[in-house]
């Protein structure tokens, strides 16, 4: 989901998340950069406390630019929370960071892409519903 505005640079987002049918595998988050269908950034988390920053491209593999490419865990998500209130920023300078709760869970960096939409998403297994609500989703600008 997102906002149709593709010139958004240099942002901190931030939504809450309720995973309201998913199972503890279901991922949801925030997306940013995004230049067309298969081309940004985006942060995801799971309610069994695992996290990432991506990296999209045009037929490509998803890119984990965190954790050597995999899921990583940390102790500041909580497992099963009823909510989580996620925030990224995406700086200018290629600066990606991770937020949860108001925690900085990770950063990392890359300037494969600059500005672009905004937006939300979930994932899950092709056998398993998903079901997050997302809330008071705000975006404001990063101070340069």
């Amino acid at each position: 989901s997102t906002p149709g505005q593709d010139t958004l640079e240099n942002v901190h987002i931030e939504a809450t998340a309720k995973n309201t049918g998913g199972g503890s595998d279901t991922g949801f988050g925030l997306v940013c950069d995004r230049q067309v269908t298969d081309q940004f950034y985006y942060f995801v988390v799971t309610s069994k406390g695992d996290y990432a920053i991506a990296k999209t491209a045009v037929a490509q593999e998803d890119l984990f630019l965190t954790n050597d490419d995999t899921l990583g865990t940390s102790e500041d998500i909580p497992v099963n929370a009823p909510s989580y209130r996620l925030g990224a920023d995406c700086a200018s300078d290629g600066t990606l960071t991770l937020y949860v709760n108001g925690k900085k869970i990770d950063s990392v960096q890359d300037t494969t892409y600059t500005k672009g939409d905004v937006g939300m998403f979930t994932w899950t297994s092709h056998d398993t519903k998903a079901e997050v609500h997302f809330d008071d989703l705000v975006v404001t600008s990063l101070k340069k």
